[in-house]
């Protein structure tokens, strides 16, 4: 999409989040109650940001043409800032979803549940990390959410 000389790479996050959503969701059926919460949250805050990205992307930004305060140049140039977080942080949640996805599909079923298997899995996931990026994605999610709605105002 292109808006005043700025582009809103938004179909590549889109497909970033359904994959996410995907491999976790995967790995998730693999564990009985004892996956990380973040897996479960990430996943979720995933399809509240791709609800949002499907809005962004049909928001028909010409109709910001006609404000000369400078309200459109600040919508736009906030909005490529959100996008680049939010690429950023789900490149690094994809990679450690898909090396999450990778080890869980090594271990045999009957010890999927074991104390060490999930020791593994926790340190591949990086629970501590993934918090974080969850926070910075419930952040980007909101912004964008706040920056449609001033956009329409």
């Amino acid at each position: 999409m292109e808006v005043a000389g700025a582009a809103f790479p938004i179909t590549p996050l889109l497909s970033t989040c359904s994959n996410v959503v995907k491999i976790l969701h995967g790995v998730g059926k693999k564990f009985k109650h004892t996956a990380p919460q973040t897996v479960k949250s990430i996943a979720t805050e995933c399809n509240f940001l791709h609800v949002t990205l499907a809005q962004l992307l049909s928001f028909d930004w010409d109709e910001l043409e006609s404000y000369q305060d400078g309200r459109q140049e600040q919508l736009t140039r906030a909005t490529e800032s959100i996008i680049l977080g939010c690429t950023l942080a789900l490149s690094v949640i994809e990679e450690y979803a898909t090396e999450v996805q990778d080890f869980v599909n090594t271990v045999p079923a009957d010890s999927i549940e074991d104390a060490e298997t999930l020791a593994r899995v926790k340190a591949i996931w990086k629970d501590d990390e993934t918090k974080e990026l969850l926070l910075q994605l419930r952040g980007y999610q909101s912004g964008l959410t706040a920056l449609l709605r001033a956009a329409q105002e």
